[in-house]
C-alpha cells in the first residue's frame, strides 16, 4: 500500500511539474506576443531630430494616387539618405516603413494598427501626403494629388536645417 502511495505521489509530482512547464511556456509566449506587438508600434516622435518623415496616407492600396505616390518615391536611395528621409506608408488598418539602406529599398512588413490612420487621415480626402521636418513639425500637406519628388526635394533643400547640413558637407 505504501508503495502504491509512492507511485501515485511520483505521478502527481510529474504531472504538477509538467503543468508548471506548460504554465510558464504559456506565460512566455504571451509575454513575447505582447512585447513584439508593442515593439512593432512606430513612435514618430522617436524619429525627431534623426529623420524627416513622409507619411503617405491612403484609405486603400487600390487608390490610384497611392500607387502613383509609392512609385514616385521608390528607388531614390541617395536622395532619400542624403536628406535623412523615412517613409511611413499608412492605410486604414495597417502601416509599414519604407527606407533605404545603401542602394537598396527596404520595405517593412505590414503592421496591423489603426492609430496612425486615425491620427493622420483626413475626412476631406482619401489620400494625403504629409512631410514632417527634423523638428517633428508638419512642413507640407498635399491632398488628392501626388507629392512630386521635385517639390519634395525643393522644399527640403530650402529648409534652414538642410541648408546648414549642405554647408557642413
Amino acid at each position: 500500500m505504501l508503495q502504491n502511495f509512492r507511485v501515485i505521489l511520483k505521478e502527481l509530482e510529474f504531472k504538477l511539474n509538467k503543468f508548471k512547464k506548460v504554465k510558464y511556456s504559456v506565460l512566455i509566449v504571451l509575454f513575447y506576443i505582447s512585447f513584439s506587438s508593442f515593439s512593432q508600434q512606430i513612435d514618430i516622435k522617436s524619429l525627431k531630430w534623426k529623420n524627416r518623415v513622409i507619411l503617405i496616407i491612403s484609405d486603400t492600396k487600390d487608390n490610384t494616387l497611392y500607387r502613383e505616390q509609392i512609385h514616385e518615391y521608390i528607388n531614390l536611395p541617395d536622395a532619400f539618405n542624403d536628406r535623412k528621409l523615412k517613409i511611413i506608408d499608412i492605410q486604414q488598418n495597417r502601416y509599414r516603413t519604407i527606407s533605404y539602406f545603401k542602394d537598396k529599398t527596404v520595405i517593412g512588413t505590414w503592421i496591423s494598427n489603426t492609430s496612425l490612420y486615425t491620427k493622420y487621415s483626413s475626412k476631406q480626402s482619401n489620400f494625403k501626403v504629409v512631410l514632417l521636418g527634423l523638428d517633428g513639425g508638419t512642413k507640407k500637406i498635399i491632398r488628392d494629388q501626388v507629392f512630386s519628388r521635385t517639390l519634395l526635394f525643393t522644399l527640403i533643400d530650402g529648409m534652414p536645417m538642410r541648408k546648414a547640413e549642405l554647408r557642413k558637407n
